[in-house]
C-alpha cells in the first residue's frame, strides 16, 4: 500500500477499528473497475465490518468506498474530505466506475443516500454548512485533500 508510512507513523489512528484493503493485485481495478473486478472486490469488503476505519490504499482505489456504502441499510449521509468531487461523469460512461465517477454513482444508485456534503475542494467552499440532520454519516477521506507537507499523494493536492 503506498500510503502505509502514513498510517505507521500516526499510531493514534490505528487506535481505532481499522481495517486494510489492498486489492492491487486484482486485476482490472486500479483507476477503473468493471463490473467482473467490482464483484470480486465487493467479495472483499463484505469480510470487513461496516462500522470501522477502512485503509484502501491511494487515491486511485476511492471508488471502493461506493461497495461499502451500498451496504448501509438505512438513511445516512456521505461527509466526502477529498481534494475532488468525484462526482464526474464515467469517461467511458456507466460501464466503469473510476476514483472520479463513484460519488456519482452512488447518488444515482443508493436510495437511502440522503445527502453528499464535500469538504476540501479547490476553493474549499463546498461543505460549509452544518451537519445537523439527525442522520448516522459516513465519513470518507482521500489522503489529497491534506497538504504535501503531511503526506505525498499521486494525485495534485
Amino acid at each position: 500500500m503506498e500510503n502505509a508510512y502514513f498510517y505507521e507513523q500516526n499510531h493514534h489512528l490505528n487506535a481505532m477499528e481499522s481495517y486494510f484493503l489492498d486489492v492491487s493485485h486484482i486485476e482490472g481495478t486500479d483507476l477503473y473497475c468493471d463490473s467482473c473486478s467490482a464483484t470480486e472486490l465487493r467479495k472483499e469488503v463484505e469480510k470487513m465490518p461496516l462500522r470501522a476505519v477502512h485503509h484502501i490504499g491511494n487515491g486511485n482505489y476511492h471508488y471502493i468506498s461506493l461497495f461499502f456504502l451500498e451496504r448501509i441499510r438505512e438513511p445516512f449521509e456521505l461527509v466526502l474530505f477529498d481534494h475532488h468531487s468525484d462526482n464526474q461523469a464515467g469517461a467511458f460512461g456507466d460501464e466503469l466506475l473510476s476514483c472520479g465517477s463513484w460519488v456519482r454513482a452512488a447518488k444515482k444508485n443508493i436510495t437511502l443516500l440522503e445527502s453528499v456534503h464535500w469538504i476540501g475542494g479547490p476553493d474549499n467552499k463546498y461543505g460549509t454548512e452544518l451537519i445537523d440532520s439527525g442522520l448516522p454519516v459516513y465519513i470518507s477521506i482521500d489522503l489529497d485533500v491534506l497538504s504535501k507537507e503531511h503526506i505525498e499523494t499521486v494525485w495534485d493536492q
